[in-house]
C-alpha cells in the first residue's frame, strides 16, 4: 500500500491552519487535504515495517517549534501556496532515527513547510493567498507533537488521503 510519514501540529495550530487550507479550497475549489508535514512520502509496499519504524521513532523525538518563517509560492502542484517553516529539530537528528529499511534517499524531511493549497497555478490567486497568510499566520509559532502514518502518494487521489496510525512524539509506548 502506498503511504506517506506525516509530522503534525498539535490541535490548537492545526485548526488554525486547517482552517486557512479549507478556506482556500472553499473559495477557490481546490482540494481539501489535513495540515501536516510530510516527513517522509510516497513510501511503496507493506505498512508494518513503517509502523514498526514509527514506533521506535516516535518516542525518541520529542515535541518541537516550528515558526512559519515565510510565505511561499511555487509551481510544484503540492506547494503551490505554502508556509515554510523553521524548526528545532535538524535533519541530522531525523536521520540517525530512522531506519535504512524505511528510507536510504534524501527524501527525508526536506525543504520543512505545511502546504496551504495544492494546485494553484494562477499566479495572481497564489499572490492574494499569500498575501492573506503574510497577515495572519506570518511569525506564529506552535509546536509540532505528532507522528502520522497516512495513506497518501502523488498516486492517490487527495480526496482518498486517509490517517491510519498516530503517535505523540516523545511518549513511551505500551509495553
Amino acid at each position: 500500500m502506498d503511504h506517506s510519514v506525516w509530522l503534525r501540529p498539535e490541535p490548537g495550530a492545526r485548526a488554525k491552519i486547517q482552517a486557512s487550507i479549507n478556506r482556500f479550497a472553499s473559495e477557490r475549489n481546490m482540494q481539501v487535504f489535513k495540515a501536516h508535514m510530510t516527513l517522509i512520502g510516497d513510501l511503496a509496499g507493506a505498512l508494518q515495517p513503517t509502523i514498526d519504524a514509527c514506533n521506535s521513532l516516535a518516542p525518541r523525538i520529542k515535541p518541537f517549534q516550528a515558526t512559519v518563517a515565510s510565505v511561499d509560492c511555487s509551481d510544484d502542484f503540492f506547494k503551490a501556496v505554502y508556509l515554510r517553516l523553521e524548526v528545532e529539530l535538524s535533519r541530522q537528528t531525523l536521520a540517525q532515527y530512522i531506519p535504512e529499511t524505511l528510507v536510504t534517499d534524501d527524501r527525508v524531511f526536506r525543504h520543512p513547510h505545511i502546504s496551504i493549497a495544492y494546485g494553484a497555478s494562477d499566479a495572481g490567486v497564489r499572490e492574494q493567498i499569500t498575501g492573506f497568510l503574510e497577515q495572519a499566520l506570518l511569525g506564529y509559532s506552535f509546536q509540532v507533537d505528532e507522528l502520522a502514518i497516512v495513506r497518501s502518494a502523488v498516486s492517490i487521489p487527495i480526496d482518498e488521503w486517509k490517517i491510519l496510525y498516530k503517535m505523540k512524539l516523545g511518549a513511551t509506548l505500551p509495553r
